[in-house]
């Protein structure tokens, strides 16, 4: 018997993880495009003034790609040693696992953000929304 592939439906259904593929931010949206067992794909929007949590995954590697808007990334080993770099149009981010990371819209900014297939592996270290890490046994960096 052929096993089936995992779609965003298959989430869906069986683990909860999306209700929707259009999910509502404080800072915008994402629009999830994919989701395999290999690797996500969404659609991050990014309402001008607004910033992304400071966060880092574990195991999930990210690359971000501006299709149109300004943003600043914030990114680098710890939360005090981030580097600054403003992403433009055409822009291409990488983020391997561990990197500490935020981004803050200079415009309004949609992105395309390729990734591993691990959606709850994220671990906030300061978010201006109020929202706490969705990682238990989150470790301090």
């Amino acid at each position: 018997m052929k096993k089936q592939p995992i779609t965003l439906d298959t989430v869906m259904t069986d683990t909860g993880l999306y209700r929707q593929r259009h999910i509502s931010k404080p800072w915008g949206y994402e629009e999830v495009l994919a989701i395999t067992p290999f690797y996500m794909a969404k659609l991050l929007f990014i309402q001008h003034g607004h910033m992304l949590s400071m966060q880092y995954h574990e195991e999930k590697t990210e690359t971000l790609y501006v299709l149109y808007g300004k943003c600043r990334a914030f990114y680098g080993p710890s939360a005090d040693e981030l580097e600054r770099r403003v992403l433009n149009v055409h822009s291409v981010l990488h983020l391997p696992p561990g990197t500490v990371h935020r981004l803050e819209a200079i415009q309004n900014t949609l992105l395309v953000e390729a990734s591993t297939p691990h959606p709850l592996d994220v671990v906030r270290l300061e978010d201006r929304y109020g929202r706490k890490t969705q990682k238990k046994g989150a470790r301090k960096r």
